[in-house]
Protein backbone atom coordinates (compact mmCIF):
# COMPACT_ATOMS: atom_id res chain seq x y z
CA UNK A 1 0.00 0.00 0.00
CA UNK A 2 1.39 3.56 -0.70
CA UNK A 3 2.11 5.82 1.69
CA UNK A 4 0.06 8.92 2.63
CA UNK A 5 1.69 11.71 3.08
CA UNK A 6 1.35 14.18 6.36
CA UNK A 7 -1.86 11.89 7.41
CA UNK A 8 -3.68 14.15 4.23
CA UNK A 9 -6.72 11.96 2.15
CA UNK A 10 -4.99 10.97 -0.80
CA UNK A 11 -6.76 9.47 -4.18
CA UNK A 12 -4.30 6.62 -3.27
CA UNK A 13 -5.89 6.43 0.07
CA UNK A 14 -9.25 6.35 -1.08
CA UNK A 15 -8.12 3.57 -4.14
CA UNK A 16 -6.47 1.00 -1.46
CA UNK A 17 -9.20 1.63 1.09
CA UNK A 18 -12.11 0.86 -1.52
CA UNK A 19 -10.19 -1.91 -3.05
CA UNK A 20 -10.50 -0.01 -6.69
CA UNK A 21 -8.00 1.46 -9.09
CA UNK A 22 -6.91 5.27 -8.49
CA UNK A 23 -8.68 5.95 -12.01
CA UNK A 24 -12.18 4.09 -10.98
CA UNK A 25 -12.06 6.59 -7.91
CA UNK A 26 -10.83 9.26 -10.72
CA UNK A 27 -13.77 8.38 -12.55
CA UNK A 28 -16.72 8.58 -9.56
CA UNK A 29 -14.76 12.24 -8.50
CA UNK A 30 -15.75 13.45 -11.93
CA UNK A 31 -19.22 11.39 -12.51
CA UNK A 32 -18.00 9.40 -15.57
CA UNK A 33 -20.88 6.96 -16.44
CA UNK A 34 -18.14 3.82 -17.08
CA UNK A 35 -18.00 2.50 -13.29
CA UNK A 36 -21.44 0.11 -11.79
CA UNK A 37 -23.81 1.34 -9.45
CA UNK A 38 -22.30 -0.78 -6.64
CA UNK A 39 -18.60 0.81 -7.03
CA UNK A 40 -19.59 3.85 -7.06
CA UNK A 41 -21.44 3.46 -3.74
CA UNK A 42 -18.67 1.83 -2.15
CA UNK A 43 -16.29 4.93 -3.24
CA UNK A 44 -18.44 7.63 -2.24
CA UNK A 45 -18.73 6.08 1.28
CA UNK A 46 -14.61 5.86 1.52
CA UNK A 47 -14.86 9.66 0.00
CA UNK A 48 -17.80 10.66 2.76
CA UNK A 49 -15.63 8.91 5.85
CA UNK A 50 -12.23 10.36 4.82
CA UNK A 51 -13.56 13.67 3.63
CA UNK A 52 -11.58 13.89 0.93
CA UNK A 53 -14.22 15.47 -1.43
CA UNK A 54 -12.75 18.93 -0.05
CA UNK A 55 -9.45 17.96 -0.63
CA UNK A 56 -9.89 16.97 -4.08
CA UNK A 57 -11.76 20.12 -4.69
CA UNK A 58 -8.94 21.83 -3.10
CA UNK A 59 -6.54 20.86 -5.20
CA UNK A 60 -8.12 20.69 -8.21
CA UNK A 61 -7.22 23.84 -11.00
CA UNK A 62 -10.68 24.80 -11.36
CA UNK A 63 -11.40 25.45 -7.73
CA UNK A 64 -10.45 28.69 -5.58
CA UNK A 65 -8.59 28.12 -3.24
CA UNK A 66 -9.20 31.12 -0.78
CA UNK A 67 -10.62 31.70 2.26
CA UNK A 68 -13.12 34.23 2.86
CA UNK A 69 -12.35 36.87 5.90
CA UNK A 70 -14.75 39.30 7.14
CA UNK A 71 -14.39 41.97 10.30
CA UNK A 72 -16.31 45.22 10.63
CA UNK A 73 -13.28 47.57 9.75
CA UNK A 74 -9.73 47.76 9.77
CA UNK A 75 -9.27 51.20 11.67
CA UNK A 76 -8.15 49.84 14.86
CA UNK A 77 -4.75 47.31 15.03
CA UNK A 78 -6.95 44.91 16.30
CA UNK A 79 -8.24 43.36 13.38
CA UNK A 80 -5.15 44.07 11.08
CA UNK A 81 -2.94 42.41 13.65
CA UNK A 82 -5.18 39.57 13.32
CA UNK A 83 -5.37 39.75 9.74
CA UNK A 84 -1.57 39.62 9.70
CA UNK A 85 -1.57 36.39 12.01
CA UNK A 86 -4.56 34.56 9.79
CA UNK A 87 -2.09 35.00 6.56
CA UNK A 88 0.95 33.97 8.24
CA UNK A 89 -0.20 31.07 9.88
CA UNK A 90 -1.90 30.06 6.63
CA UNK A 91 1.40 30.36 4.72
CA UNK A 92 2.93 27.61 7.32
CA UNK A 93 0.16 25.42 6.21
CA UNK A 94 0.37 26.18 2.63
CA UNK A 95 3.76 24.40 2.88
CA UNK A 96 2.98 22.00 5.01
CA UNK A 97 0.28 20.79 2.50
CA UNK A 98 1.55 21.87 -1.04
CA UNK A 99 -1.76 23.73 -1.25
CA UNK A 100 -1.83 27.19 -2.17
CA UNK A 101 -4.48 28.66 -0.02
CA UNK A 102 -5.36 32.65 -0.62
CA UNK A 103 -7.77 35.03 1.10
CA UNK A 104 -10.55 37.50 0.43
CA UNK A 105 -10.76 40.19 2.92
CA UNK A 106 -13.86 41.87 3.21
CA UNK A 107 -15.26 44.58 5.71
CA UNK A 108 -19.50 44.67 6.75
CA UNK A 109 -18.91 48.03 8.69
CA UNK A 110 -20.97 46.77 11.36
CA UNK A 111 -23.93 46.45 9.04
CA UNK A 112 -25.96 43.32 8.75
CA UNK A 113 -27.19 43.73 5.53
CA UNK A 114 -23.88 44.00 4.14
CA UNK A 115 -22.30 41.07 5.79
CA UNK A 116 -24.86 38.73 4.51
CA UNK A 117 -24.06 40.47 0.88
CA UNK A 118 -20.73 39.72 1.36
CA UNK A 119 -21.12 36.12 2.60
CA UNK A 120 -23.53 35.47 -0.53
CA UNK A 121 -20.41 36.77 -2.86
CA UNK A 122 -17.48 34.61 -1.30
CA UNK A 123 -19.82 31.97 -1.98
CA UNK A 124 -19.90 32.69 -5.74
CA UNK A 125 -16.50 32.24 -5.54
CA UNK A 126 -16.42 29.23 -4.17
CA UNK A 127 -14.29 30.05 -0.95
CA UNK A 128 -13.28 26.44 0.56
CA UNK A 129 -13.82 28.17 4.49
CA UNK A 130 -14.80 31.45 6.39
CA UNK A 131 -13.18 33.62 8.89
CA UNK A 132 -15.61 36.24 10.29
CA UNK A 133 -16.12 38.66 12.82
CA UNK A 134 -19.52 38.88 13.25
CA UNK A 135 -22.03 42.03 13.11
CA UNK A 136 -24.63 42.31 16.11
CA UNK A 137 -27.09 39.84 14.65
CA UNK A 138 -27.87 36.19 14.50
CA UNK A 139 -25.67 33.82 11.64
CA UNK A 140 -28.32 31.93 10.60
CA UNK A 141 -28.31 33.29 7.34
CA UNK A 142 -24.99 31.55 6.77
CA UNK A 143 -26.67 28.22 6.94
CA UNK A 144 -28.47 28.86 3.83
CA UNK A 145 -25.90 30.21 2.14
CA UNK A 146 -23.53 28.07 2.47
CA UNK A 147 -25.18 24.93 4.07
CA UNK A 148 -24.81 23.48 7.30
CA UNK A 149 -21.35 21.63 7.64
CA UNK A 150 -19.69 24.71 5.58
CA UNK A 151 -16.06 25.26 7.07
CA UNK A 152 -16.73 28.54 9.76
CA UNK A 153 -14.91 29.51 12.12
CA UNK A 154 -15.86 32.87 14.44
CA UNK A 155 -13.33 35.41 15.65
CA UNK A 156 -13.73 37.97 18.61
CA UNK A 157 -17.10 37.74 19.03
CA UNK A 158 -19.75 34.67 19.98
CA UNK A 159 -22.78 35.17 17.38
CA UNK A 160 -26.03 35.94 19.38
CA UNK A 161 -27.90 32.87 16.86
CA UNK A 162 -25.96 30.11 14.97
CA UNK A 163 -27.40 27.11 14.36
CA UNK A 164 -25.13 25.03 13.33
CA UNK A 165 -21.62 23.65 14.59
CA UNK A 166 -19.91 26.98 16.52
CA UNK A 167 -16.34 26.98 16.41
CA UNK A 168 -15.46 30.78 18.59
CA UNK A 169 -11.66 31.97 19.03
CA UNK A 170 -11.77 34.86 21.27
CA UNK A 171 -10.32 36.56 24.01
CA UNK A 172 -10.90 34.77 27.40
CA UNK A 173 -10.71 37.11 30.08
CA UNK A 174 -12.35 40.62 29.31
CA UNK A 175 -14.07 40.75 33.07
CA UNK A 176 -11.19 39.16 34.39
CA UNK A 177 -8.47 41.60 33.24
CA UNK A 178 -11.04 45.13 33.41
CA UNK A 179 -11.19 43.92 37.20
CA UNK A 180 -8.05 43.45 37.67
CA UNK A 181 -7.12 46.82 35.93
CA UNK A 182 -10.10 49.03 37.96
CA UNK A 183 -8.79 47.03 41.28
CA UNK A 184 -5.39 48.48 40.69
CA UNK A 185 -6.75 51.94 40.17
CA UNK A 186 -8.48 51.86 43.33
CA UNK A 187 -5.39 50.11 45.16
CA UNK A 188 -3.43 53.47 43.37
CA UNK A 189 -6.49 55.41 45.76
CA UNK A 190 -8.69 56.89 42.90
CA UNK A 191 -12.19 55.97 43.54
CA UNK A 192 -13.71 58.26 41.14
CA UNK A 193 -13.04 56.11 37.98
CA UNK A 194 -14.64 56.98 34.68
CA UNK A 195 -15.52 54.07 32.10
CA UNK A 196 -15.90 54.43 28.57
CA UNK A 197 -17.17 51.55 26.71
CA UNK A 198 -18.48 50.34 22.80
CA UNK A 199 -22.08 48.96 22.10
CA UNK A 200 -23.48 47.68 24.93
CA UNK A 201 -24.90 44.80 23.50
CA UNK A 202 -22.03 43.24 22.05
CA UNK A 203 -20.61 40.17 24.36
CA UNK A 204 -17.41 41.90 24.82
CA UNK A 205 -18.91 45.24 25.72
CA UNK A 206 -20.45 43.11 28.40
CA UNK A 207 -17.89 41.66 29.95
CA UNK A 208 -15.68 44.50 30.40
CA UNK A 209 -18.04 46.77 31.87
CA UNK A 210 -19.09 44.00 34.33
CA UNK A 211 -15.55 43.58 35.28
CA UNK A 212 -15.57 47.13 35.74
CA UNK A 213 -18.69 47.04 38.53
CA UNK A 214 -17.45 44.10 40.07
CA UNK A 215 -13.95 45.51 41.10
CA UNK A 216 -15.92 49.02 42.73
CA UNK A 217 -18.53 46.24 44.72
CA UNK A 218 -15.50 44.29 45.33
CA UNK A 219 -14.33 47.76 46.99
CA UNK A 220 -17.69 49.03 48.32
CA UNK A 221 -17.63 51.81 46.00
CA UNK A 222 -20.70 52.94 44.65
CA UNK A 223 -21.58 52.54 41.00
CA UNK A 224 -22.36 55.99 39.58
CA UNK A 225 -23.71 55.89 36.19
CA UNK A 226 -23.06 59.09 35.44
CA UNK A 227 -19.35 57.72 35.28
CA UNK A 228 -19.91 55.30 32.32
CA UNK A 229 -20.07 57.08 28.98
CA UNK A 230 -20.91 54.28 26.05
CA UNK A 231 -19.70 54.86 22.02
CA UNK A 232 -22.09 53.55 19.62
CA UNK A 233 -19.33 51.29 17.83
CA UNK A 234 -21.47 50.01 15.93
CA UNK A 235 -22.93 52.99 14.14
CA UNK A 236 -19.24 54.57 14.83
CA UNK A 237 -17.26 53.12 12.51
CA UNK A 238 -14.25 55.74 11.47
CA UNK A 239 -11.78 56.09 13.99
CA UNK A 240 -12.21 59.57 13.48
CA UNK A 241 -16.11 59.91 14.86
CA UNK A 242 -14.95 57.72 17.70
CA UNK A 243 -12.53 60.38 18.92
CA UNK A 244 -15.03 62.94 18.61
CA UNK A 245 -17.57 61.28 20.10
CA UNK A 246 -15.08 59.58 23.05
CA UNK A 247 -13.75 63.75 23.15
CA UNK A 248 -17.42 65.08 24.45
CA UNK A 249 -17.39 61.97 27.07
CA UNK A 250 -14.40 62.67 28.02
CA UNK A 251 -14.48 66.64 28.60
CA UNK A 252 -17.87 65.16 30.51
CA UNK A 253 -16.32 62.95 32.76
CA UNK A 254 -13.46 65.36 33.82
CA UNK A 255 -14.94 68.83 34.36
CA UNK A 256 -18.60 67.66 35.20
CA UNK A 257 -17.88 64.64 37.19
CA UNK A 258 -14.33 65.48 38.30
CA UNK A 259 -12.87 61.60 37.68
CA UNK A 260 -8.99 61.18 38.54
CA UNK A 261 -8.76 58.09 36.42
CA UNK A 262 -10.43 56.61 33.21
CA UNK A 263 -10.44 52.71 32.63
CA UNK A 264 -11.46 53.36 28.22
CA UNK A 265 -12.79 49.66 26.89
CA UNK A 266 -11.76 51.13 23.46
CA UNK A 267 -8.16 52.37 22.74
CA UNK A 268 -9.89 55.12 20.75
CA UNK A 269 -11.28 56.59 24.41
CA UNK A 270 -7.57 56.83 25.43
CA UNK A 271 -6.73 58.80 22.23
CA UNK A 272 -9.74 61.01 22.96
CA UNK A 273 -8.14 61.40 26.29
CA UNK A 274 -4.63 62.48 25.12
CA UNK A 275 -5.86 65.08 22.49
CA UNK A 276 -8.25 66.69 25.40
CA UNK A 277 -5.33 66.65 28.27
CA UNK A 278 -3.48 68.50 24.95
CA UNK A 279 -5.94 71.02 24.06
CA UNK A 280 -6.27 71.97 28.11
CA UNK A 281 -3.07 71.87 29.30
CA UNK A 282 -3.11 69.40 31.49
CA UNK A 283 -0.82 66.28 32.42
CA UNK A 284 -1.26 62.66 32.01
CA UNK A 285 -0.84 61.08 35.01
CA UNK A 286 -1.06 63.82 37.12
CA UNK A 287 -4.42 65.37 36.06
CA UNK A 288 -5.80 62.23 34.98
CA UNK A 289 -4.40 58.32 35.13
CA UNK A 290 -5.61 56.49 31.90
CA UNK A 291 -5.85 52.39 31.09
CA UNK A 292 -6.85 51.40 27.57
CA UNK A 293 -8.36 48.54 25.75
CA UNK A 294 -5.80 47.45 23.31
CA UNK A 295 -2.38 47.81 23.46
CA UNK A 296 -0.50 49.35 20.31
CA UNK A 297 1.91 51.29 18.43
CA UNK A 298 1.31 54.39 19.98
CA UNK A 299 0.22 53.44 23.41
CA UNK A 300 3.80 52.09 23.44
CA UNK A 301 5.47 55.16 22.73
CA UNK A 302 3.29 57.17 24.74
CA UNK A 303 3.76 54.85 27.85
CA UNK A 304 -0.02 54.43 28.03
CA UNK A 305 -0.78 51.52 30.51
CA UNK A 306 -3.00 49.01 28.42
CA UNK A 307 -4.77 45.55 27.91
CA UNK A 308 -2.51 43.44 25.19
CA UNK A 309 -4.79 41.49 23.65
CA UNK A 310 -3.54 38.05 21.77
CA UNK A 311 -4.18 39.26 18.60
CA UNK A 312 -1.57 36.61 17.13
CA UNK A 313 -2.95 33.37 19.16
CA UNK A 314 -6.55 34.52 17.68
CA UNK A 315 -5.86 34.65 13.88
CA UNK A 316 -3.10 31.56 14.40
CA UNK A 317 -6.00 29.34 16.36
CA UNK A 318 -8.41 30.42 14.17
CA UNK A 319 -6.69 29.28 11.10
CA UNK A 320 -5.74 25.97 12.89
CA UNK A 321 -9.62 25.57 14.10
CA UNK A 322 -10.75 26.14 9.74
CA UNK A 323 -8.23 23.73 8.52
CA UNK A 324 -9.29 21.16 10.39
CA UNK A 325 -12.86 21.87 9.44
CA UNK A 326 -11.58 21.74 5.61
CA UNK A 327 -9.43 18.67 6.46
CA UNK A 328 -10.96 16.58 9.44
CA UNK A 329 -8.31 13.64 8.51
CA UNK A 330 -5.30 15.91 8.99
CA UNK A 331 -3.66 15.95 12.16
CA UNK A 332 -3.60 19.66 13.96
CA UNK A 333 -1.11 19.95 17.16
CA UNK A 334 -3.80 23.07 17.73
CA UNK A 335 -6.85 22.18 16.52
CA UNK A 336 -8.31 20.84 20.25
CA UNK A 337 -6.99 23.40 22.24
CA UNK A 338 -9.55 25.92 24.14
CA UNK A 339 -10.66 28.30 21.66
CA UNK A 340 -9.79 31.31 24.38
CA UNK A 341 -6.77 33.19 24.27
CA UNK A 342 -5.72 35.60 27.36
CA UNK A 343 -5.05 39.52 27.35
CA UNK A 344 -2.33 40.91 29.76
CA UNK A 345 -2.27 43.86 31.19
CA UNK A 346 0.85 46.24 31.08
CA UNK A 347 1.58 48.89 33.37
CA UNK A 348 3.07 52.15 32.19
CA UNK A 349 3.47 55.59 33.02
CA UNK A 350 -0.20 56.39 32.46
CA UNK A 351 -1.08 55.94 36.24
CA UNK A 352 -0.12 57.64 39.27
CA UNK A 353 -1.73 57.66 42.84
CA UNK A 354 -3.93 60.14 44.51
CA UNK A 355 -4.17 60.93 48.18
CA UNK A 356 -7.75 60.21 49.28
CA UNK A 357 -9.69 61.64 52.31
CA UNK A 358 -9.63 59.62 55.16
CA UNK A 359 -13.40 57.41 55.37
CA UNK A 360 -15.56 56.52 57.69
CA UNK A 361 -17.85 53.43 57.81
CA UNK A 362 -21.20 55.84 59.32
CA UNK A 363 -24.16 54.34 61.08
CA UNK A 364 -26.08 54.35 58.03
CA UNK A 365 -24.33 52.17 56.00
CA UNK A 366 -22.71 54.16 53.96
CA UNK A 367 -18.35 55.18 53.64
CA UNK A 368 -18.04 58.96 54.10
CA UNK A 369 -15.58 61.33 53.96
CA UNK A 370 -14.90 63.64 57.11
CA UNK A 371 -16.79 66.14 55.45
CA UNK A 372 -19.88 63.96 54.87
CA UNK A 373 -19.18 62.91 51.44
CA UNK A 374 -20.41 59.62 50.54
CA UNK A 375 -18.22 57.33 48.54
CA UNK A 376 -19.58 53.87 48.99
CA UNK A 377 -20.96 51.61 51.12
CA UNK A 378 -19.81 49.06 53.94
CA UNK A 379 -23.05 47.49 54.81
CA UNK A 380 -23.69 44.22 52.68
CA UNK A 381 -27.37 44.27 52.22
CA UNK A 382 -27.13 47.96 50.86
CA UNK A 383 -23.97 46.66 48.61
CA UNK A 384 -26.38 44.00 47.20
CA UNK A 385 -28.77 46.79 45.96
CA UNK A 386 -26.45 48.95 44.08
Amino acid sequence: MAKYKKNLPSIQLIADLAGVSKATVSYVLNKKSCVSPKTVKLVEEVIKKYNYFEVYKARGKKQNNVIGIIVPHNSESFYRRIIKAIGAKLNEYNKMLNIEFGTILCFSSEKHSEEVRLAKLLKKLNVAGLIIAPAYHDQNYLNNIFGENFPIVFIDRTPQIYDGEKTVVKTANNFEITNECVNYLIELGHRKIGFLCGYPSLVTSLERRKGYEQALRENHILIDESLIKEIDTLKKIDIIERARDGYEAIRTLIESEKITALFSAHNFGALSTIKYVVDTNKRIPNDISIISFDDNEWSETLDISAIRQPTDGVGFLAVDKLIKKIFPSLEIENSNANTMVSSIFIKRKSVASIEYPILINSSDGYVRDEKGNIHGVWDRDKLRKI
